[in-house]
């Protein structure tokens, strides 16, 4: 038990004096305050990537002076052996390195979301290139942004469908895979002016 003593001299407070149980559970409190300030636990990733949906943006634009439609969803991953990335893909490497985000589009039509054929000309699937974590640690965590082109009707300007989502999931290295994730609804604005 500790004890503070106040010592007086002539009315006057001449200073303090703390027992020496007292100074050692001072010492064990300001210890403890301490650590608990300066030693925040670091969180650890699994080595299977984690993906967690974050937002879209859609606007309009040009692409090789075509009208079109960008969206972009963001969404952050985590990593914990930091292998997630890809070196620059090309023609010799082996087809499961080429991509590691892998996309099916669905378009609301009628109230019901449609799967979107897969085409093989403008594959939704993309390669997100190798970054390094900074320090010793090299778990993995980051925001990515992926940005997709839709092209509208050339005679209406206007889209298959106004409203679509995306269902996603990403592969690493290793080829582990994240759980398959989808996007919120998405909503091309109508209201907008045209080109």
């Amino acid at each position: 038990m500790a004890t503070l003593k106040i010592i007086t001299q002539n009315g006057r407070g001449k200073g303090y004096s703390v027992s020496s149980l007292g100074r050692f559970a001072f010492l064990g409190a300001m210890v403890a305050l301490l650590l608990s300030f300066g030693c925040k636990k670091e969180e650890v990733y699994s080595n299977i990537p984690s993906i967690t949906y974050l937002s879209y943006k859609t606007e309009k634009g040009f692409s090789n002076d075509n009208k079109v439609w960008f969206c972009t969803i963001k969404f952050e991953l985590r990593d914990g052996d930091g292998d997630f990335g890809l070196d620059t893909p090309d023609s010799t490497t082996a087809p499961e390195y080429r991509n590691n985000l892998f996309l099916k589009q669905f378009n609301k039509i009628n109230g019901v979301y449609i799967p979107v054929p897969d085409n093989a000309a403008s594959p939704l699937s993309k390669p997100i290139l190798y970054f390094e974590a900074e320090g010793n640690n090299k778990q993995q965590k980051a925001t990515i942004s992926v940005r997709f082109e839709h092209f509208p009707n050339a005679h209406t300007l206007q889209l298959p469908s106004d409203t679509i989502k995306y269902r996603f999931y990403v592969k690493d290295r290793a080829l582990h895979s994240s759980d398959t994730i989808e996007t919120a609804e998405i909503v091309f604005d109508k209201s907008q002016n045209l080109w």
